[in-house]
């Protein structure tokens, strides 16, 4: 287990929605072994809200 992520490394995933949304992000959570603490990280350019992003591991 290594409890540091380098945000660099992730592979983020594009989201957009119409004009208003978009983002990139990417689960860190299992990446730093952490298996019932959800953790997400999230770029959102400017000008830009960002899309609701969820993940459930129930």
């Amino acid at each position: 287990m290594n409890p540091v992520a380098k945000l660099s490394l992730l592979p983020l995933t594009v989201s957009s929605r119409g004009r208003a949304y978009a983002s990139k992000y990417a689960g860190v959570a299992a990446g730093i072994g952490l298996s019932k603490l959800g953790a997400t990280y999230m770029e959102v350019p400017p000008e830009k809200a960002s899309c609701h992003v969820r993940h459930s591991g129930r």
